[in-house]
């Protein structure tokens, strides 16, 4: 017998394996709703259901193209999605954590980190992988969903930090200071 967590946030007990729940907007459901009931994504005219507003895996494109997704469409939703985050501020508990005041604090780390990458031609995301390794009571565990980030996240590997260079990214992010009321931390 196994206990199998969904992607639905329940648990199943079962004897044989569970599939994994995925939530879709679907194009066809939105056209179901009048005008009216639809809103506006951020500061594009691309307009939905508020069904429609959620999650989105950039990632998983099998699932939007079985539902008629074509190049235009996912253009367009991808615009949408990115000038929502863009004209929008964070709602919710990341509202509390992302305010203009920590991103400001935030941006002298993320000078430092886009420097190092480019003394040693290394992206961000691998002088950070590289960064949390070198402290050593650190185990990062990056999870690739495609071949693209497997390869990026390697390149984190086969090279060190100076100590020079931890302990100056360590003296940047002391001075962002805790991070306020993490989500995770009121579970």
């Amino acid at each position: 017998m196994a206990v199998n967590v969904s992607s639905a946030c329940f648990s199943v007990v079962s004897y044989k394996k569970v599939k994994r729940i995925k939530g879709v907007a679907s194009e066809d459901f939105a056209a179901l709703r009048t005008e009216e009931e639809k809103v506006k994504i951020g500061g594009s005219e691309l307009r939905v259901t508020r069904l429609g507003i959620g999650a989105w895996s950039w990632g998983d494109t099998t699932y939007w193209n079985s539902s008629g997704w074509d190049d235009r469409k996912l253009k367009a939703a991808k615009a949408a999605f990115d000038a929502s985050v863009d004209q929008n501020p964070p709602t919710g508990p990341r509202a509390r954590i992302y305010t203009s005041e920590f991103l400001t604090k935030l941006q002298p780390l993320l000078n430092g980190i886009n420097e190092i990458g480019e003394n040693y031609g290394k992206t961000p995301t691998q002088v950070v992988l590289n960064w949390l390794i070198a402290q050593e009571n650190v185990v990062p565990i990056p999870g690739a969903k495609t071949a693209e980030q497997a390869e990026e996240f390697s390149g984190a590997l086969g090279w060190r930090l100076s100590n020079d260079e931890v302990d100056e990214l360590r003296s940047l992010a002391s001075k962002i200071g805790p991070v306020p009321s993490s989500p995770v931390e009121n579970l």
